[in-house]
């Protein structure tokens, strides 16, 4: 189970894809908080145990003869890794279950256990080391920007132009033209000063207007959360944060070897222009970076590929009985037992 902001994926281990993709909002009454996670936390979680009801139903699984492997999100705090154990074992009754982060799933989904992996979703983008299917906690960095900030930024560099354009329809839109430019100012000072090369798009209204750098404004957030309020460095100092994090490993320690490959997962990071943005940032600081794999997921695996490493997992002969937090151990150690194999 992988349960995001913005949309919902379940389903059986073993399957190539998640059953299920459900829009979040969709799972709740209308009474319900809608926003039950925000850049990654859960902030309702009575709302989250309804979803839980739903993802049940959904897969017609009687909770008490099925084990849940869960995806989170990167630096999720310890204290909510157990709430969520508690909500499952205790209210569900659920037989065994195991909690694995994001970004190690989204490796595994794509044949490997090591990297530097930055996952950019809905509504925040994380950024961690991962060296043998296990997590780095101490290299986590996150960017509070997703693709719903995006989009509402788009909505607001349009507007200044004249254009009105429904809250609904702008995550598509944002999807359809925002692009990374290599060298922000250098690209959007080019198209300034040669309008015939402005490209034209066709709003949901059926008018059209050609865009200045509006479209490169969107992809440059990333690198600069500053233009839609967020705090913080962007994406490129905080890459280099971890490398050097990795660099520092202490006596020679595992993590001297990463980053040997960067992978983007999540719905940002199929914006054009990411990866040859990531590999220039990485090598203007490092010319080793050159010998470094850096690639995005494909689109529906990059979508879906936190739930794909989830789906891999329990499939490997002996993993649930290996790692699988047990409801006898619940009973025994409590919403604590995660600690002891998660």
């Amino acid at each position: 189970v992988d349960i995001g902001s913005r949309t919902c994926r379940f389903g059986w281990s073993g399957e190539a894809k998640p059953q299920h993709v459900i829009p979040s909002r969709s799972l709740l009454s209308t009474t319900a908080t809608s926003h039950f996670i925000q850049r990654g936390l859960v902030t309702d979680w009575a709302a989250l145990e309804a979803v839980w009801s739903v993802v049940f139903s959904s897969s017609q699984a009687a909770p008490e003869e099925s084990p849940v492997l869960l995806a989170d999100y990167p630096g999720t705090k310890d204290a909510d890794r157990e709430k969520m154990a508690e909500i499952l074992f205790e209210k569900f009754g659920i037989p065994n279950y195991f909690v694995a982060t994001q970004s190690v799933l989204a490796l595994y989904s794509c044949g490997r256990t090591s990297g530097l992996v930055i996952d950019s979703g809905y509504s925040v983008t994380h950024a961690m080391a991962v060296h043998e299917g296990y997590a780095y906690p101490h290299t986590v960095e996150r960017i509070d920007v997703g693709g719903e900030d995006i989009a509402l930024y788009l909505g607001n560099l349009l507007q200044d132009r004249g254009a009105d354009i429904k809250e609904l329809d702008l995550d598509n839109l944002q999807e359809q033209v925002s692009q990374v430019p290599l060298d922000f100012i250098q690209e959007s000072m080019r198209l300034r000063a040669r309008p015939e090369e402005q490209p034209a798009i066709t709003l949901p209204d059926g008018n059209t207007i050609a865009l200045q750098d509006e479209h490169l404004r969107c992809g440059e957030v990333l690198f600069q959360p500053g233009l839609v309020g967020a705090d913080g460095s962007g994406l490129d100092e905080r890459l280099w944060d971890i490398v050097r994090i990795c660099e520092a490993d202490k006596e020679g320690g595992p993590m001297r070897t990463l980053p040997q490959c960067v992978i983007l997962a999540g719905g940002l990071s199929q914006l054009p222009g990411l990866v040859p943005r990531v590999r220039s940032e990485l090598e203007k600081r490092s010319p080793a970076a050159r010998n470094c794999f850096i690639a995005a997921l494909p689109q529906d695996d990059a979508r879906n590929a936190a739930w794909i490493g989830g789906s891999i997992l329990p499939s490997l002969s002996g993993f649930v009985e290996r790692n699988f937090v047990s409801r006898d151990e619940y009973r025994e150690h409590g919403p604590a037992a995660i600690h002891h194999r998660c």
